[in-house]
């Protein structure tokens, strides 16, 4: 069942993501190369847990209000980390 499921999901892959996506080498001219660097995975790496623990706090408290609250300064915050300029 599990071969099959990722086998499936290979063939999903295959069909559906452009070819540098594919094998993970950005085309030079492309905008989002910054995307496949380690610095850029390092900052994804260090907001996964901010946003689950904003998510987690959005979940307890299920407030418009207070998830406004919550989603906006982390939307801001997660610019600010993966912005490139110096």
């Amino acid at each position: 069942m599990r071969v099959s499921c990722s086998l499936l999901l290979i063939m999903i892959k295959i069909i559906l993501l452009p070819g540098w996506l594919q094998n993970g080498t950005p085309d030079p001219d492309h905008p989002h190369q910054r995307r496949f660097t380690k610095r850029y995975r390092f900052k994804r790496k260090q907001l996964k847990p901010l946003w689950i623990i904003a998510c987690l706090l959005m979940l307890i408290n299920p407030a418009v209000h207070l998830i406004m609250l919550i989603a906006l300064p982390m939307s801001l915050l997660s610019f600010i980390i993966l912005d490139e300029t110096e």
